[in-house]
């Protein structure tokens, strides 16, 4: 049974919902964050949130491409 006005977002990700997702420790995502590093996040009091759209912008940024020479 769902609450009256608790509205589900699945928009947004906790740290161990992120750091499931991309397979690293929620250490990491913490220690990023210490450091001004890492994947851009939102504060919502003391909770710490990621926005799912932002990864993912965050990761195509990411993407190494390489060439071949021939």
């Amino acid at each position: 049974m769902e609450k009256k006005g608790i509205v589900k977002n699945n928009n947004l990700y906790n740290e161990t919902q992120l750091a499931e997702y991309l397979g690293i420790s929620k250490k990491k995502l913490q220690k990023d964050r210490c450091r001004n590093e890492g994947i851009p996040y939102v504060k919502v009091g003391s909770l710490v949130r990621y926005k799912i759209t932002v990864v993912n912008d965050w990761l195509d940024q990411q993407t190494i491409k390489t060439t071949v020479k021939q």
